[in-house]
């Protein structure tokens, strides 16, 4: 006899709202409803429930629960393979947590600090480094660490305290005592690092995130800000051919050592993502947990986030089914199916060049790898490219042998040349019939920047193509678009990212076809939905406010 939900969360000691939670990403869907619309769970329903509950004592996730029982293909030995490697790295943890621990009782044998705030600040601190570097970066921090020996916190602390007092006075960066202090702290950061530029990017990544991270170190914006300028007055006062992080001849050679726990900020110029690029991966990665079907099935989505993005995503993931959050990845979603399809329609016509411009956290080349024959470019930000990377090593993903990253800024860079001339130094053919994926990006930047870049795929060989994403101009959308787009630029402005063009659609079908594109779909939002959701029997709705184009030569 069915059971309504109340009895089978009490029989089960599961609470009604994980159970309603089941249901609305369809893991565990009532057989039957009562004709107000109440749950009513049959045999087999209970007989799954329980399946659900053993697998998640063996610690699977629930998308994992959901491929096992559903997905024939899926094979539970190694699900079983995966979780005792889950747990062996959970149980290294704890060794590591221990050992933690016996550094720290032994620091306050050998006469250091035994005040609690202190040692719970150095806790605190490597809890923050541990959430945002790899298991890798911690250890090597805590190497050049025990290397530095114990005059380095008090080194840090000199020069935190002496850089803070000169600007409080006034001292601009590009006086002598800002470079000389700009100069050592290089040298105590190039000894915290060990001159990797990768983990340089990590602290800062800490300091620029974690509010009580500055609180424990003293380092604010304002204090990273004044030390950056003043290493780039320094490095300006040098010879050409010396390193930016080389300290100057009045600069001991000597490093000076590292800080129990670093704190200083990092130079500008090293990895720094948009958030855009963050918010467009979680949006993929959210597809993988909450829709059914995927329409854009991405196994790398939720990996390539980092332990900790993965988890906070994991563990909120309800929030992404309220609006505005399922519009916004339907259209994550539709843009990158299309722009996979077209890459699959154009090996088939023999197509053996891809490039990805803005590619951001997308793992389109990981996935794509085994692509015989093929080569993918990706052209980013030379520091979104660096972020990207070290997410990629610090997840333990491979990079592909055959991706070439292409560091180019499109818009700082005027016409079609600058963008020609860095394919090329990758090795790009322009001889041969290229496919190019943009997406995500077009809004962001100047009208002229875009029609040149459109200007140069258009001159490469013919076979080739395009797929792309473009703000609609508001006066061709109905007023719940407008206040939908309202919304988003707000959103990007807010973060430093603002809306820069849009396009009227008719005149931009023009402007493609007068560029040379021989067929131009400019996709109406029913026709998109259509194609990307309707035909998979998906539920998930794209609004207007962008709308995409896949042109081809």
């Amino acid at each position: 006899m069915p059971i309504k939900t109340g009895k089978l969360a009490r029989l089960t000691g599961i609470t009604m709202r994980t159970l309603h939670h089941y249901d609305h990403i369809g893991l565990l869907t009532p057989s039957e409803r009562t004709a107000s619309g109440f749950r009513l769970y049959g045999q087999d329903d209970v007989r799954r429930l329980h399946a659900i509950q053993a697998l998640k004592q063996i610690g699977c996730s629930l998308a994992e629960v959901r491929a096992v029982l559903d997905d024939p293909a899926i094979s539970f030995p190694d699900i079983v393979d995966r979780q005792l490697h889950d747990l062996d790295e959970r149980i290294e943890r704890a060794q590591d947590l221990r050992a933690r621990l016996a550094r720290l009782k032994d620091r306050i044998a050998r006469g250091g600090s035994a005040n609690a705030r202190d040692c719970l600040e150095v806790l605190e601190m490597m809890a923050l480094y541990e959430k945002h570097l790899s298991r890798d970066e911690v250890a090597a921090l805590r190497r050049n660490r025990e290397a530095a020996g114990p005059d380095a916190g008090p080194a840090w602390r000199r020069l935190l305290d002496a850089a803070a007092a000169a600007m409080r006075r006034g001292v601009a960066p590009g006086d002598e005592e800002a470079r000389r202090l700009a100069g050592e702290w290089l040298v105590l950061l190039r000894a915290a690092t060990g001159g990797d530029l990768a983990l340089a990017a990590g602290l800062r990544t800490v300091h620029e995130r974690e509010t009580r991270a500055r609180e424990i170190s003293g380092v604010t914006p304002e204090l990273i800000d004044w030390l950056s300028r003043a290493a780039a007055a320094l490095r300006d006062g040098r010879d050409a051919d010396e390193s930016a992080e080389t300290p100057p001849a009045d600069i001991p050679a000597a490093p000076v050592p590292v800080a129990p726990v670093p704190v200083a900020p990092v130079p500008t110029g090293l990895p720094e993502p948009k958030p855009s690029a963050m918010r467009v991966a979680v949006l993929r990665a959210a597809h993988q947990l909450l829709d059914t079907p995927r329409i854009f099935d991405d196994p790398l989505a939720l990996t390539v986030l980092g332990e900790a993005e993965e988890a906070a995503l994991r563990q909120g993931v309800e929030r992404y089914t309220q609006s505005p959050y399922p519009s916004l990845r339907a259209s994550v979603v539709a843009r990158s199916r299309l722009a996979e399809d077209e890459w699959d329609a154009a090996r088939r016509r023999g197509v053996r060049q891809c490039v990805v411009l803005g590619a951001g956290l997308d793992t389109f080349a990981c996935r794509h790898r085994e692509d015989a024959g093929c080569r993918i470019f990706e052209v980013d930000l030379a520091e979104t490219q660096a972020w990207k990377r070290r997410l990629l090593r610090r997840s333990g993903i491979a990079e592909p042998e055959n991706a070439v990253y292409v560091p180019l800024d499109l818009e700082a860079s005027p016409g079609s040349g600058a963008l020609a001339e860095a394919l090329a130094r990758g090795g790009f053919e322009r001889g041969a019939p290229a496919f190019f994926s943009w997406l995500g990006v077009t809004m962001y930047i100047g009208q002229a920047a875009i029609m040149d870049t459109l200007g140069f795929v258009a001159s490469c060989a013919p076979g080739g193509g395009v797929v792309f994403d473009y703000a609609v101009a508001p006066q061709h959308l109905g007023s719940r678009e407008r206040t939908g787009r309202e919304m988003v630029e707000r959103w990007a402005a807010s973060h430093g990212e603002p809306w820069k063009t849009d396009f009227v659609p008719d005149e931009l079908t023009a402007a493609l076809t007068g560029l040379g594109f021989s067929r131009v779909e400019n996709l109406a939002p029913a026709e998109l939905n259509a194609r990307a959701f309707a035909a998979h029997g998906s539920s998930l709705h794209k609004s207007g406010v962008t709308r995409l184009v896949c042109a081809r030569l």
